[in-house]
């Protein structure tokens, strides 16, 4: 038997719905009412598309989830001076304004799993680095 008929037999379905059941139970937390932040006048599958136009992967289910955040998204961003690979992790939430958005560099979940899990080195963006962000993606911020 190949690994990939083990694989097509676990119920992956199933876990899929137990993790996204506990995760706001176990693993959410307020949304950090950090103060710099971008908005964005469009709606979440228009913003998930654009970002993901320019390599941007859905996290959800693997980080923490911010309470009422409709989006959370990750791309690797380059090394560190010590060579510690990082990543740019963006989270967006709707608000009267659109889609509001914070977000932060850190060691790499999937290179750097102890640095990233004591977010040894964690750094909020600012507005306009955000911005640059969304620009980016080819849709035009508030700051």
């Amino acid at each position: 038997m190949s690994i990939l008929d083990i694989l097509q037999r676990l119920p992956f379905k199933r876990w899929k719905t137990t993790r996204d059941a506990l995760r706001p139970v176990l693993a959410s937390t307020d949304w950090p009412e950090y103060p710099d932040h971008v908005t964005v006048d469009v709606d979440v599958e228009t913003l998930e598309a654009a970002f993901r136009d320019v390599h941007w992967e859905d996290t959800s289910g693997f980080s923490i989830e911010y309470r009422g955040e409709v989006l959370n998204l990750r791309r690797p961003a380059g090394r560190r001076d010590d060579g510690t690979p990082l990543e740019d992790h963006l989270r967006f939430r709707e608000t009267d304004a659109g889609l509001e958005g914070n977000g932060h560099r850190e060691p790499s979940r999937l290179e750097a799993k102890t640095q990233h899990v004591e977010e040894d080195g964690l750094a909020w963006l600012s507005s306009q680095e955000l911005a640059a962000l969304v620009e980016e993606a080819g849709l035009q911020p508030t700051v």
